[in-house]
């Protein structure tokens, strides 16, 4: 109960001072992936527009180490970790939880490269390019 309390009595005085709490650490990595949904999103709607809309993108396939793996599951998987994984891995940031989240992340930038010259229509591979470059600028957090 006191540590409520102290914090309380912490933010009323910053408050009153004007000023602003310090950015979490996290702050970059929670911003980057905001903007990850965004990427992906654009990426979908010029799939959409262009004419490859959900079965299309399935039926670009790939056999990448191994597994055959389709278009549109690599998206949604980007999408996923950006909305669900990488904010549960966040919610108690340590080691192992950024060490999940980049490793899936350079998963994920592997796995769109490689669909990069599956890609026909101009638009798509601008958006595709877009959502590369972004998910190879991964901010980096420190241990935690």
């Amino acid at each position: 109960m006191m540590r409520y309390l102290r914090a309380f009595v912490g933010a009323l005085k910053m408050t009153l001072r004007g000023e602003a709490p310090p950015p979490a650490p996290t702050s970059p990595l929670r911003e980057w992936m905001g903007e990850t949904l965004r990427r992906t999103d654009a990426l979908l709607k010029a799939c959409e527009a262009s004419g490859m809309d959900e079965a299309a993108r399935k039926a670009v396939v790939q056999v990448v180490e191994g597994r055959r793996v389709n278009l549109n599951t690599v998206l949604l998987t980007i999408r996923f970790h950006a909305a669900q994984e990488y904010p549960t891995l966040l919610s108690s940031v340590n080691n192992q939880a950024l060490g999940a989240l980049y490793g899936s992340n350079t998963n994920d930038h592997f796995l769109l490269m490689r669909f990069l010259s599956r890609l026909d229509k101009p638009e798509i591979v601008a958006a595709a390019q877009a959502l590369i470059e972004h998910l190879a600028s991964v901010p980096s957090v420190d241990s935690v």
